[in-house]
């Protein structure tokens, strides 16, 4: 973890800053319904992100693309084993888990890196791959900050807090589709054909061979 946090870390605090009238902890969405529920646009901005929760996931992000770039470049372990260490995917990625395929995968924590880097915050996935991407790295922000693995890092101590720094629930809910953690049953690893069986439940768009087409051009090919 030391070389995520060494260098480069961002000001997030100047990237998300607070509602200029209520401050980080002002009226937010209501979290089980609406998000247009806000007090105000500056709100649910603040409630999406904020400078810890927006520093949570950048590192989450920084994680798994030093993890899988590291993978690649080891030539002393078999590149499914390397993964596997590091990255928490489902059984049935394991199969694909070729080059081209690890490398195309690391764009995305890439892509949600710079994102969170430059204060753009988080846009919704174009692609299955993005979406998994975007669920690993909630989950280890949400580990990350639930467990205090944050206090090793000085610069996460510094920022501003907010009631909402640990909850990554409405994140989750706007912009991950539930359907990828099908993916994590263990009976698909052992099925012979995932694509056909995938096609039956009306989401082949979860086999890892179609992860990173863009959702619209398999609504069209449908």
């Amino acid at each position: 973890m030391t070389s995520i946090f060494s260098i480069g870390i961002p000001d997030f605090a100047g990237l998300y800053p607070p509602c200029s009238v209520h401050g980080y902890d002002g009226e937010g969405p209501d979290e089980l319904n609406d998000p247009a529920s806000a007090g105000c646009d500056a709100c649910l901005e603040a409630a999406l992100l904020t400078p810890r929760r927006a520093y949570a996931l950048w590192a989450a992000a920084s994680h798994y693309l030093t993890a899988l770039r590291a993978a690649l470049a080891n030539e002393a372990e078999p590149l499914v084993d390397a993964v596997a260490e590091q990255v928490e995917l489902p059984p049935i990625v394991l199969r694909y888990l070729q080059p081209a395929w690890v490398a195309r995968f690391s764009v995305a924590f890439d892509a949600f890196r710079e994102m969170l880097a430059t204060g753009e915050g988080l846009t919704a996935p174009e692609c299955t791959g993005e979406t998994m991407a975007l669920q690993l790295m909630i989950a280890w922000g949400q580990v990350f900050v639930a467990q205090g693995f944050w206090r090793t890092s000085e610069a996460y101590r510094s920022l501003p807090t907010s009631w909402r720094d640990e909850s990554f629930e409405l994140l989750e809910q706007l912009l991950v589709d539930e359907d990828v953690l099908l993916l994590f049953d263990e009976r698909l690893a052992e099925c012979d054909d995932p694509d056909r069986l995938l096609a039956s439940f009306g989401v082949r768009n979860l086999n890892p061979a179609r992860w990173f087409l863009p959702f619209e051009e398999q609504a069209d090919a449908a």
